[in-house]
C-alpha cells in the first residue's frame, strides 16, 4: 500500500506542509501529510514494485493539486496525483516525461496547463478531438521521445475512468483505456505492445528518474 515515506533510511526529513493564499505560491506550514492513496490499484502497487522506492518525493502534496484543479476547473485522476506525489516530475524510464505543479503558483500552472493544445487550435481538422478548456477537452500530463504528447480524455464524470490519447509527432492519435497507471503498466507489461513505442524496449530494471533530487523547492 502507499504511505509515507517518513521513517524510511534514504529519505528526506519531513518538508513543512504547504499552504497559499489565492493568487500566491504556496507557503509553510507545519506537518507531513500522507500520500493521497493508500489503496492503491494492482496497477499502481505493481509500478511501485518494478520502480522501487522514490529517491526524493514520497509525500502527498493536497494543496498543490488543490490548486491545480481549482485552475484546470477539473479534478484529476486519483492514480496520477498518487503516482507523482510519490516520484515526482520526471522521466518515466526515459519513456515518458511527466509533468505536475511543484510550487503552485499562478505563473506554474499557466507553464503546465493553459498552452495544452495551442499548436493545434489554428488547425483544428488536425485534432480529431477538442482541447481543454472546452468541455471534454484533452488535458495533457506528459510527453515522450520522438515527439509524443500525451493526454487525459476527460469524457467521464468519474477522472478515475479517464482513457488516454497519445499523439505522436507523426499527427498518429491513439486513444488507449485508462487508468493513468494502467496505462504506464501496459506500456511495459502489457501483452499488446502500443505502435507508438517505437524502438522502447524496457530493461531488466525499470527506472523512474526525477526531475530534481530537491524536492519541490528546488528550482524547476
Amino acid at each position: 500500500m502507499f504511505v509515507s515515506a517518513h521513517g524510511i533510511a534514504g529519505f528526506p526529513e519531513p518538508r513543512a506542509r504547504l499552504t497559499r493564499g489565492r493568487g500566491e505560491a504556496l507557503a509553510v506550514g507545519s506537518g507531513r501529510v500522507p500520500l493521497m492513496n493508500d489503496q492503491p490499484t494492482h496497477a499502481a502497487a505493481r509500478l511501485r514494485e518494478l520502480l522501487g522506492e522514490p529517491p526524493c518525493w514520497g509525500w502527498a502534496r493536497p494543496q498543490l493539486w488543490e490548486a491545480a484543479e481549482e485552475h484546470l476547473g477539473v479534478t484529476l485522476p486519483t492514480d496520477y496525483k498518487a503516482f507523482l506525489d510519490l516520484y515526482g516530475p520526471g522521466s518515466f524510464d526515459h519513456l515518458f516525461w511527466l509533468v505536475r505543479p511543484v510550487e503552485g503558483t499562478q505563473a506554474e500552472l499557466e507553464q503546465i496547463w493553459s498552452l495544452s493544445g495551442r499548436q493545434h487550435l489554428d488547425d483544428p481538422e488536425r485534432a480529431p478531438f477538442p482541447f481543454h478548456p472546452h468541455p471534454g477537452g484533452l488535458i495533457q500530463w506528459g510527453g515522450g521521445g520522438d515527439g509524443l504528447m500525451c493526454y487525459f480524455l476527460p469524457e467521464e464524470d468519474d477522472p478515475d475512468d479517464w482513457r488516454v490519447v497519445v499523439e505522436t509527432e507523426e499527427g498518429e492519435w491513439h486513444e488507449l483505456p485508462g487508468p493513468f497507471t494502467d496505462f504506464l503498466l501496459s506500456c511495459v507489461e502489457g501483452p499488446h505492445r502500443p505502435p507508438f513505442l517505437g524502438r522502447y524496449r524496457p530493461g531488466p530494471t525499470l527506472r523512474y528518474h526525477p526531475e530534481s533530487e530537491d524536492g519541490p523547492d528546488h528550482p524547476r
